[in-house]
């Protein structure tokens, strides 16, 4: 089983809200040219690919986007 991370940690690691990275994605726009990961199929909450948001985070780094190191929501339990 892949390690996974949920959109709400994606979109903090790109400093966006989760409405706007859901726009991205129904959009299948880019970000600095680099096209978003898909998410997993699944039913539920859209969960991602630990491995290529890694990838993806690491490609728009290069391209000067800035990008959270750390998730920075608190958890809410």
């Amino acid at each position: 089983m892949a390690t996974t991370i949920t959109t709400r940690v994606f979109a903090d690691l790109l400093q966006m809200s989760e409405g706007e990275l859901l726009t991205h994605l129904s959009k299948g726009d880019t970000l600095c040219g680099v096209n978003i990961p898909r998410p997993l199929a699944g039913k539920g909450v859209r969960k991602f690919s630990l491995v290529e948001v890694m990838a993806f985070i690491e490609e728009i780094k290069v391209a000067g986007y800035p990008v959270a190191l750390y998730h920075t929501r608190r958890s809410t339990l």
